[in-house]
């Protein structure tokens, strides 16, 4: 069975402290936004070389909750992965900005990297990590 997932919430989210939206850690600053991103087979996760090892977890991840194959076209949705070096957060900080048609994560390190993606696991529904 093919599931379409819905990112209901359109948000940014900078560095990895704060408030006002249930995730731990909790953001610095949430910025919420109209619109969704939609989860599907389709969704490319683009990462640059030094990052492919969190993008490959990502990745994992979303085909064991999801069950998609994630096999992308040239107009597909997009996850992004970037490394910022001009950032302004700690190696572990990051930026997380969401749009109807691509998520992007950015950090200084690719621990930061991977702190965003589990930020965005947080936001996906609950529902799509159970049997």
């Amino acid at each position: 069975m093919i599931k379409s997932i819905l990112f209901a919430l359109s948000v940014t989210i900078i560095s990895t402290f704060g408030e006002s939206i249930n995730i731990i850690p909790q953001p610095t600053e949430v910025i919420k936004k109209n619109g969704a991103f939609l989860l599907n087979p389709n969704t490319r996760i683009i990462a640059p070389k030094e990052a492919v090892k969190t993008a490959k977890q990502l990745r994992s991840l979303l085909i064991s909750a999801t069950g998609f194959n994630f096999r992308p076209t040239k107009t597909s949705n997009k996850i992004i992965l970037k490394l910022d070096k001009t950032l302004e957060c700690g190696k572990e900080g990051y930026s997380l900005n969401v749009t109807s048609n691509r998520v992007t994560i950015s950090a200084k390190t690719e621990t930061g990297l991977y702190y965003g993606c589990q930020t965005l696991r947080q936001l996906l529904p609950a529902e799509i990590f159970s049997d």
